[in-house]
């Protein structure tokens, strides 16, 4: 009897106890790449270098072709005006593929014209082809990128699979890039320009922080009239939004040389206007990148900028 007891006591310590096991996380990307084709081009931006990059990262970093047995990683390609193009948008999506036997073999085999290796270089030719073609200038940008987010399946979100035992949640990181030198120039034709921020807006917020000697960070933050119209969705909580090739129309080229320097600058003002509208509008994340150079360009700069 007193063994039973003792049996019984250790059985309810150690049972109670015990470690629970978790729940299997499984982690993924699904990147998404826009382009304003505007006349921002003039400029000279290494967009096409960049995006190479942000490719390169979706073979070696995610997919891991070699190392990783099965991938659900996404990859798309499109300029934010498709209405008017003679080319094509451009979609990777590993997760869209069958059985993990064809999987493997989509990832790893290099021998046919349906693999990885063959649809990424028909990924980086659509971008080719766009990049040849140019829209016109005052996109709606905002209003274009609040449409993508929010048809289609282009945002993917967290799954559940269940099993007899255990649980196991698919969690994917949307990675948003949007290629744009940051000035918004569209109105409506009933003159609304919720969504219209470019130099005379930029000059209000200078002379108002001047005047006032602020800042305009809190310039922006507490003045309306500084602010563009939040576009709210429930989709926006699962983006992280990468603004990218950013550009100051006040830079002397010849003497590189900003007109108006430090926190009064265009980009800096544009980058405090886009970061406010992303935090009211409620996307996950906000990063903000000005226009790259050839020459500097480290070759992990997307790696190094990915944040899961």
């Amino acid at each position: 009897m007193r063994e039973t007891i003792v049996v019984m006591c250790l059985f309810t310590f150690f049972g109670c106890n015990m470690p629970k096991e978790k729940a299997l996380v499984l982690e993924y990307d699904n990147i998404m790449i826009y382009t304003d084709l505007s006349n921002r081009l003039e400029k000279g931006p290494n967009d096409t270098m960049v995006i190479n990059q942000i490719t390169n990262f979706f073979v070696t970093d995610c997919v891991r072709p070699g190392f990783k047995v099965s991938d659900r990683s996404s990859i798309s390609f499109s300029r934010i005006n498709t209405f008017k193009s003679n080319c094509s948008t451009a979609k990777i999506d590993i997760g869209e593929i069958g059985s993990l036997k064809e999987k493997q073999r989509y990832v790893n085999d290099k021998s046919e014209t349906t693999n990885l290796s063959f649809d990424i270089h028909k990924f980086k030719e659509t971008i080719v082809c766009n990049y040849k073609e140019k829209d016109e200038s005052g996109l709606d940008i905002l209003s274009l990128l609040y449409n993508e987010i929010n048809s289609g399946n282009h945002i993917k979100k967290p799954t559940f699979i269940n099993g007899e035992d255990d649980t196991t949640k698919i969690v994917f990181y949307n990675h948003l890039f949007l290629f744009t030198d940051g000035y918004l120039e569209y109105n409506t034709k009933s003159g609304s320009s919720d969504f219209y921020f470019s130099q005379p807006q930029i000059e209000k917020v200078r002379e108002y922080c001047k005047t006032n000697k602020i800042a305009p960070d809190e310039a922006i933050k507490n003045n309306p009239d500084f602010k563009l119209r939040p576009l709210k969705s429930e989709n926006n909580k699962y983006v992280r939004l990468y603004i990218m090739e950013t550009y100051d129309r006040g830079l002397n080229e010849q003497k590189g040389t900003l007109k108006n320097t430090g926190d009064l600058s265009d980009n800096n003002i544009l980058r405090l206007v886009w970061q406010t509208w992303a935090s009211e509008s409620g996307f996950k994340g906000f990063i903000w990148k000005q226009m790259t150079k050839p020459s500097s360009l480290p070759k992990d700069y997307i790696k190094a900028m990915i944040i899961r």
